[in-house]
């Protein structure tokens, strides 16, 4: 009997030990998916999705994963800045209507579906080329971002995925006198997506909101400060002044 005994729990170890290596595997495969960081590649997505095992591929990321390969990233509302050099009735911001599609004036509906965010530019050279000839243009596609708490002006804000962080406080009117910006986080759908410290080390590092896989929807809440919070703040607030300093001497460098 302690034979048998011993047996079980040896089998039930086994068992353990190997559901618990193949949950680390499927958790460490899924954090490197990232479905839904908006200026991923096609071809990014499909190497992903080429990882998963028939089992995996029925986890609610990967079926994501899919979808977002089949149907693309543009849904009816949202905006795509367009510039085209020389043609001033296309050069606007433009909605996406209907059946995913974008209505340009003299040209007519450009369809969206199954065009990734990252494919925008190209999608739409191809397409405008066969109206306009050595067209040069420049479109990006905006995200909408929530901006509560601690600033002038809450609300939603369509910005480019490309932007910085900074870039939606701006959007939103600039922090009040009373922002805490080190305890700012990230929220999607009323939970908590990316913590403060998380928050702050994007800042600092000058992320975009693409590198920190935001997407339409997702809330910035910026708190109220707490007495004896002053000094972190200014020194966040410096952090983020140096790293746009940063930016502008590289740029100032890149340019002579």
């Amino acid at each position: 009997m302690a034979y048998f005994t011993g047996l079980g729990r040896s089998v039930r170890a086994v068992v353990i030990v190997t559901l618990g290596l193949f949950l680390g595997g499927w958790h460490q495969l899924a954090a490197q998916i990232d479905a839904k960081r908006p200026q991923a590649t096609r071809q990014e997505l499909e190497s992903a999705y080429s990882q998963l095992s028939t089992q995996q591929r029925t986890y609610a990321d990967a079926v994501a994963l899919r979808e977002r390969l089949d149907q693309g990233d543009f849904q009816i509302g949202d905006r795509i800045v367009l510039l085209i050099r020389g043609d001033t009735s296309l050069s606007n911001t433009f909605t996406v209507s209907g059946n995913r599609t974008l209505e340009l004036p003299n040209i007519g509906s450009v369809p969206l579906q199954g065009v990734l965010r990252s494919e925008l530019e190209d999608h739409l050279r191809v397409v405008i080329a066969k109206f306009i000839r050595n067209v040069d243009l420049h479109a990006e596609s905006l995200i909408r971002i929530s901006v509560t708490g601690q600033v002038t002006k809450p609300g939603f804000y369509n910005v480019p995925a490309t932007a910085l962080l900074g870039d939606v406080f701006t959007a939103g009117g600039g922090l009040t006198p009373v922002s805490d910006v080190g305890k700012t986080e990230v929220r999607r759908g009323g939970q908590q997506l990316l913590a403060a410290d998380k928050v702050q080390r994007a800042i600092t590092e000058g992320r975009t909101l693409d590198q920190m896989n935001l997407h339409s929807g997702d809330e910035l809440l910026v708190p109220e400060q707490k007495k004896g919070r002053t000094a972190s703040t200014v020194l966040l607030i410096g952090s983020i002044a140096a790293a746009l300093l940063s930016i502008v001497a590289v740029v100032a460098l890149v340019s002579k």
